[in-house]
C-alpha cells in the first residue's frame, strides 16, 4: 500500500516482500549478488533463482520490482502452473 509516508507492506508477506523486493533489486546492480548481513559474503538460498529471474526479467523490460513481484508473475507462474498440470493430465488420460 502507497501511503504519504512511503510504502507500507502489510499481512504475512510483509517481511518476505521487503526482503525479496531488496534482493532482486541488488541484483538488477551487481552480479553475484551480496549477502545484505553479512559483508562480502554472496549470497545463497533463499529463493535465489526466483529474485534472479524477476531481477532479469525487470532489467531488460523495464518493469517496476514491486510490480513484478506482487502483482505480474504470481498471475503468470499461476497460468504456466495451470497450463503444465492441464497439459500433464490431458498426456496421462490420453483424453482431448
Amino acid at each position: 500500500m502507497l501511503t504519504q509516508n512511503g510504502m507500507q507492506f502489510i499481512g504475512t508477506n510483509s517481511i518476505d516482500g521487503i526482503r525479496h523486493i531488496a534482493y532482486i533489486k541488488n541484483m538488477i546492480n551487481f552480479f553475484p549478488p551480496q549477502h545484505p548481513g553479512l559483508s562480502g559474503m554472496q549470497l545463497k538460498g533463499f529463493h535465489y533463482f526466483y529474485d534472479f529471474m524477476l531481477s532479469r526479467f525487470a532489467l531488460f523490460f523495464h518493469f517496476g520490482v514491486e510490480d513484478l513481484y506482487f502483482r505480474l508473475f504470481p498471475i503468470i507462474l499461476a497460468l504456466l502452473y495451470g497450463a503444465g498440470f492441464y497439459l500433464l493430465a490431458k498426456r496421462v488420460t490420453n483424453k482431448v
